[in-house]
């Protein structure tokens, strides 16, 4: 579940949420009038990085498409889908 914080209050807590998005790969949303940010853990972070970097390399992109083809699995399926059962997005 993603917390949204106005980042007055996260500023006095930050400490204690670094800890819940490394513990529990939380994100939490800081919120303020100039715009929001969010807060995620490193392995998170790298887990997107990496996810990024497979969409940007369409050989790879167009392999793991295809590997999932082969497995037998030639229903259509909507993009979304496809990444769901590659476990690259929620």
């Amino acid at each position: 579940m993603i917390d949204a914080i106005p980042i007055t209050q996260a500023r006095k807590r930050l400490f204690e949420l670094r800890e819940k998005v490394v513990q529990d790969m939380d994100q939490i949303i800081f919120t303020h009038k100039d715009g929001n940010a969010v807060l995620i853990s490193m392995d998170e972070w790298n887990s997107y990085q990496e996810t990024m970097k497979l969409f940007r390399d369409k050989e790879t992109l167009s392999s793991l498409l295809n590997a999932l083809i082969k497995q037998g699995n030639s229903e259509s399926k909507k993009i979304g889908e496809v990444f769901n059962d590659l476990e690259l997005i929620d």
